[in-house]
């Protein structure tokens, strides 16, 4: 079952059944619904009824992730950075279990992903460093190998970006093993950009 959950929060899904408010679950529900849909206006409405209506830390950070999220999409960035910091920080205050470190990998490596998708490599590097520690520890690339090595790859570019050589050829070997040894397969989480259309 762990393993079910993480998978699913690789792939960028909140897990928000775990909340104890029913009004905040259903209002993330909703938000997560409309982000799949693309209605990225409507989604930040539910996250912030989620947000109103959470009673615990937990229920805070997944409401605003889902708020970083849709602000991305919508290309407010500033806002956008704004609720993943406020949910990093949260997060990185709550007691350590499974679930607090897969929902600090999402939140490692959304904000990465927003901070390379606006050419921000040095911020970019910062999380995908935090990221990649959490996400080898909890067996994504035994999971999901090639979706593991798309996010490898935005991350050797950025690092590339930076002139770091040495680093990027490591990250570049590994992202070629990771590939070389899965062939056939499929990325099971797939990249959404945050500037598109912006």
């Amino acid at each position: 079952m762990l393993r079910v959950i993480i998978l699913a929060l690789f792939t960028i899904q909140i897990i928000s059944s775990c909340a104890s408010t029913p009004k905040a679950t259903n209002y993330n529900h909703l938000g997560n619904y409309l982000l799949d849909k693309r209605e990225y206006k409507e989604a930040t409405n539910a996250y912030s009824e989620s947000l109103n209506s959470a009673k615990t830390d937990q229920e805070k950070a997944t409401a605003m992730y889902g708020l970083g999220r849709a602000n991305g999409y919508l290309c407010n960035f500033k806002e956008s950075e704004n609720w993943f910091l406020k949910a990093i920080q949260l997060q990185e205050q709550l007691p350590d279990n499974p679930n607090i470190s897969t929902w600090l990998t999402q939140d490692y490596l959304e904000l990465a992903r927003l901070y390379y998708d606006n050419e921000f490599y040095s911020q970019s590097t910062v999380y995908f460093e935090k990221a990649i520690p959490l996400v080898e520890k909890l067996e994504i690339e035994q999971e999901d190998p090639i979706g593991y090595a798309n996010v490898l790859e935005d991350y050797g570019v950025a690092l590339n970006k930076l002139n770091r050589i040495s680093e990027h050829k490591v990250i570049t070997n590994k992202i070629d093993t990771l590939r070389s040894q899965n062939t056939g397969r499929k990325a099971g989480f797939e990249i959404t950009r945050f500037n598109q259309g912006c």
